[in-house]
Parts: C-alpha cells; structure tokens; sequence
C-alpha cells in the first residue's frame, strides 16, 4: 500500500492502492474543499470486479460501498483531528442526505377493509388495532368497512377505497380455507407486486406461530401510485404487520411507487 508523506503540502491528493495485485482505480479527493460538498471532486470506484491474479481473494471485496470505503480511509489523510471530525461529520449528512431523498413528504390517508362474514363493527378488534395504529402515528383514516367473504364483494370495497385512499389494509381471508379469498379478489388490482411484504411478514411471524406461516398469503402490490396490503386477520398478525412493518416503511413505498 502507498505511504502518504504527511509533511508534504499540497492541495490535492491522488492516491493509488494495492493490495495482493488487486487494483483499485485511483481515488481522487481534493482537500480545499469540504468532502461531499456539491463542489467536491468525483471519487471514482470501479463499479465491477476487476481480473485477480490471487484466487483466494474474493472478487467481491471490490464491491465496497462509498460511504464504507471512504470512512475506512479517513484516518489514514493527512488531516488534523478536528478536520477527520468535520468530514466524518459531513460523510454522515451526505447518507443521511441519500435516505431522505428516498422518503418525501407524501400525503398519507388510509382506509381499512376487514373481511369477515362473521365480526360486527363493535367485535371487529383487528379493524380497530389497525386504525389506532395509523391514528398514534398522525396517519388519517378515511374509510373503514366490513365485507363478507365474497370475491365481488372485497374486490369492490378496494376498488372504492382506491378512489379514497393511497394506503389500503386488507385484513382477513387470505389463508387456505375454501372461504378465503382475499387474495384472489386484490391481487388482479396489483400493477406491480410487493414481493418482499409476504416474505417480510412470514419471517417476522415465525417468532409467533412457528412453521404455520407457510400457511398464510400475505400480500401487496400497487395501482397506480397506491399501495394494497392484504394481511391475516388475528389481532397479532394485524398488530405485526401494521405496527412493525407497514406504518414505519408507507412514506418511503409511496414515494417510490410515486416516482
């Protein structure tokens, strides 16, 4: 690896690394200005693993995010302490920086479907766990419904929730019984599908019911900038999936499914 000569002067700094005849592209960074500045020189790392003449190094140890790879080589410029402070600092702004640019500010209202041929408004307890979630996090609900367990019946609560609402909760109907059938009836609805949810849902709902998740369809998808949830309806599926999984990731679905 290059020694850098601390004593010497200069404004910019061009630095090439070795290491067991792999070869990083030269990393440029230009100290007269403030890393991560809009003015900031480039920094310029290969995107894809480049030929080893060593077969036991991993070609994926190229693939170094930038953040990592620039925070891994702070300490090594010729920097005073309280000028490593100022970049990690700003190294920490400019990640920040790149979440929130994937989580604006969206107009969130929600509407809850629960289906059941069975509960009442006043014995609907997963509806009700559903929407005091949304409320406790400043998420309007405008709609809540009940809907038996009928095809046409759940596809046009959504439908009518659509026309309402950017965030849709389906609860209910989506096991293997003969009357389940939430899934059938919504998925249709779905222009791109969520995968990630149910797979999400499922590994978090091990913890409660073990291997029985594999009987639960969990889904999601979007319509046009909108996204459908459509969950179990026990009151700790509902509990898991709105509270843990849904509420804290809407703003950053509907900004993309927005984009």
């Amino acid at each position: 690896m290059q020694i850098f000569d601390k004593q010497k002067k200069i404004s910019s700094i061009s630095f090439i690394t070795q290491l067991t005849n792999l070869r990083f592209s030269t990393l440029i960074i230009d100290s007269t200005r403030t890393l991560f500045s809009p003015s900031a020189a480039p920094f310029h790392i290969p995107l894809q693993p480049l030929p080893l003449k060593n077969p036991r190094i991993n070609p994926h140890l190229l693939l170094i995010s930038l953040p990592s790879f620039v925070t891994y080589l702070l300490p090594l410029l010729p920097f005073s302490d309280s000028k490593q402070e100022n970049n990690l600092l700003s190294l920490n702004s400019y990640t920040s920086l790149m979440s929130r640019e994937h989580r604006e500010t969206v107009s969130i209202k929600t509407a809850v479907i629960t289906v059941s041929t069975t509960r009442t408004e006043k014995t609907d307890l997963s509806g009700k766990i559903i929407t005091e979630a949304f409320e406790q996090a400043g998420i309007p609900i405008v709609s809540a419904v009940i809907v038996k367990d009928d095809i046409s019946d759940i596809r046009s609560a959504v439908l009518s929730a659509l026309d309402q609402a950017n965030c849709i909760v389906v609860n209910g109907g989506t096991g293997l019984t003969h009357d389940d059938c939430t899934i059938e009836a919504v998925s249709p609805l779905f222009i791109k599908t969520m995968d990630g949810f149910g797979e999400l849902f499922r590994q978090k709902s091990y913890a409660q019911v073990g291997n029985a998740v594999i009987l639960s369809r969990a889904a999601a998808g979007i319509n046009k900038g909108r996204v459908i949830f459509c969950i179990p309806g026990s009151p700790k599926a509902v509990k898991l999936a709105t509270e843990e999984i849904i509420i804290p990731e809407i703003t950053h679905i509907l900004t993309h499914a927005n984009q």
